[in-house]
């Protein structure tokens, strides 16, 4: 349960942002010009170099960062954990380096922070008024209608992240940081969830606002199958954390059906009439997703909702089953 607590307010309290990098020259600087641009000033910045090879310290140092470099490739759990361990103040906000933070994002955190016994916040991902791409729209609506369809709203959640998410010192330090054994950008932050003390509240609120901009689409289809995988390895009650609910395993199911299904034409015709009933049955289970972004979008962004969602739930069911028969039977350690 959250409940109230006063502090005060004369002096507001520090919070060390840490961003973990690899090769994000082309893209970090929208980041840092949001956090200059922040209404919220006793600000600490630390970038964690993952041993690039784009040479970011410039660009680090123009802003006047604080920089650190990896001796070698060593993944973002890796690079986190080190972040936190030079920061200064008792509060961490790790964030990706493609998002974008709104002027009274910080300021909104360290309210909650200091009006709320609360001990982690998820920020709440918008829709980019112009968005790079296609994909972009398409993941920040799925997790909107993912949040909507388990009702999740402002309050006491089961779940944080690293794209936009902060953090105090003690529960961090508690849960015992991120585990490094993961080497990638991988799943580390959902790893984390469930060494995270109950005792520790983790908090989401639909008014702390950022924007994420995405990489193209294969990348992206690569990034679902790795996620999932490494999902699926996970020894964790999954059911526990909302982003891997039931509600989205079974539109993952839906779309296994369909592509089977699907592929079945060519046995018998009567599976074109079971085919489309599958995506009937999809469209309706995610009609809000479907329906906000015609409204987004248009037609034609329907339309390529359908296909990618679909592409999308196979690559992840796929990833995810892999993930979790290798688990069981022991064929790969973490």
């Amino acid at each position: 349960m959250i409940t109230e607590e006063k502090t005060d307010t004369d002096s507001p309290a520090g919070i060390s942002i840490i961003v973990a990098i690899y090769n994000m020259n082309y893209i970090v600087e929208r980041l840092f010009k949001s956090i200059k641009k922040s209404d919220y000033k006793n600000v600490e910045v630390i970038i964690v170099d993952d041993f690039s090879t784009d040479n970011v310290k410039p660009l680090v140092d123009r802003y006047g960062f604080k920089y650190l470099r990896l001796d070698k490739q060593s993944g973002a759990a890796k690079a986190r954990n080190e972040g936190a361990k030079v920061a200064a103040n008792d509060y961490f906000l790790f964030c990706d380096a493609d998002i974008e933070l709104m002027p009274n994002t910080l300021s909104l955190m360290m309210d909650r922070f200091s009006k709320l016994k609360i001990h982690t916040i998820e920020g709440y991902e918008i829709l980019n008024p112009t968005p790079d791409n296609y994909i972009g729209t398409f993941r920040v609506l799925s997790i909107q209608e993912m949040l909507y369809s388990q009702g999740i709203a402002t309050g006491e959640v089961n779940f944080w992240s690293t794209t936009c998410g902060s953090i105090t010192r003690e529960a961090f330090e508690a849960s015992k940081g991120f585990d490094e054994s993961f080497k990638g950008a991988d799943v580390e932050d959902i790893e984390i969830c469930f060494r995270i003390p109950k005792k520790y509240t983790m908090y989401h609120d639909l008014e702390i606002n950022f924007k994420h901009h995405y990489m193209n689409t294969n990348m992206i289809h690569r990034a679902y199958l790795k996620r999932a995988y490494q999902v699926g390895r996970l020894n964790w009650p999954l059911g526990e954390h909302s982003f891997y609910s039931l509600v989205r395993i079974i539109g993952y199911s839906i779309s296994v059906l369909l592509f089977i299904s699907t592929c079945m034409i060519i046995v018998d015709h009567i599976f074109i009439a079971i085919s489309i009933l599958f995506l009937l049955f999809k469209i309706f289970f995610h009609r809000k997703f479907y329906m906000n972004g015609y409204k987004a979008k248009g037609f034609l962004f329907f339309l390529y909702s359908i296909v990618v969602a679909n592409t999308i739930g196979m690559t992840s069911f796929i990833g995810f089953a892999t993930g979790r028969t290798f688990s069981l039977l022991g064929i790969i350690k973490k």
